[in-house]
């Protein structure tokens, strides 16, 4: 069982990450259906008012009870962040709720220090996103199958909704662990990062998919990486006690260059050298995933 500073903790790292990749995928989806489609287009854009209000009041909370290296790992967000939002904006004339990177980025570094009002903070987040994540999941899974039964046309690959609810489900798992105040598992965590490695394959394969033709040698790069994870997922079936190290220490490397190659890919957009057929916040949620998974496999070693 959790205590009540881990709970704490754990929930506001958790919400922070998964709130804005929530909010972003509810982004990808209004962005991506016609006009005809307009319900699926008004649902999706009040997910993302649910996800934005959730968010807000969760840096609320986070702010002081956060350490500087969780601040300083990029997790939250980047430095590329607020210019991938306003670019966002600027090309599909859609408005983003900005305060809240801004008010991300003057967050404070922090010890958390248990009250009452914290505590109960926290628990009425991790209770209204479970509502609103399950209602979420229902969503995501209905407009996957009707994309793939014809029945709904998506300019965003059946497979990227597929992650969105795959994502989607692995957060409300999150959120049930948290409302039960369970802790970690040595099987939950090495399951969470071969989830995550598979995540960081499809990332691969999206900027692959995305990129101008034109843009070979990142195409090539991308390609090249997506052999790189599938072969690393590959490797789970030689997991053992004696190999568990390695494996996670080899993932880790690997995070580390897929990492420089998406910092290469974001400058190249913003400064007009590359050009992908993709909203540019979508590029800063897949350097957000990098850096958790990085996080996460760094936290693993430790731990082994």
């Amino acid at each position: 069982m959790l205590d009540k500073k881990e709970l704490i903790s754990q929930s506001l790292i958790m919400n922070l990450y998964y709130l804005r990749s929530m909010k972003e995928y509810a982004l990808n989806i209004e962005i991506s259906f016609v006009s005809k489609d307009q319900q699926v287009i008004t649902d999706a854009g009040s997910f993302r008012e649910h996800f934005d209000r959730l968010l807000e009041d969760t840096v609320k909370l986070s702010d002081g009870n956060i350490s500087q290296d969780l601040l300083d790992s990029d997790i939250f967000f980047t430095e590329y962040t607020s210019k991938c939002e306003r670019l966002t904006e600027e090309l599909l004339a859609i408005n983003i709720n900005n305060q809240i990177t801004r008010h991300e980025e003057a967050m404070t570094a922090g010890t958390v220090e248990v009250t009452d009002e914290l505590l109960n903070g926290v628990r009425t987040v991790n209770k209204k996103a479970n509502t609103i994540i399950q209602n979420f999941i229902t969503y995501t899974q209905s407009i996957l199958d009707n994309t793939t039964k014809n029945k709904l046309f998506s300019y965003s690959y059946p497979t990227l909704l597929k992650k969105i609810h795959d994502d989607t489900t692995i957060y409300q798992k999150e959120l049930s662990r948290l409302i039960d105040e369970e802790s970690f598992t040595p099987t939950s965590a090495y399951q969470n990062e071969c989830c995550l490695n598979r995540s960081n394959e499809m990332n691969a394969m999206f900027i692959r998919s995305f990129i101008d033709p034109k843009d070979n040698g990142v195409f090539k790069e991308a390609d090249s990486f997506v052999t790189e994870f599938h072969n690393a997922n590959l490797k789970d079936q030689q997991l053992s006690p004696d190999t568990q190290y390695d494996l996670t220490n080899e993932r880790l490397e690997l995070m580390r260059r897929f990492k420089e190659f998406v910092n290469k890919v974001i400058e190249g957009m913003l400064n007009s050298t590359y050009y992908l057929i993709i909203e540019p916040i979508f590029l800063d949620n897949i350097l957000t995933e990098a850096n958790f998974y990085i996080l996460i496999l760094e936290e693993n070693l430790k731990n082994i």
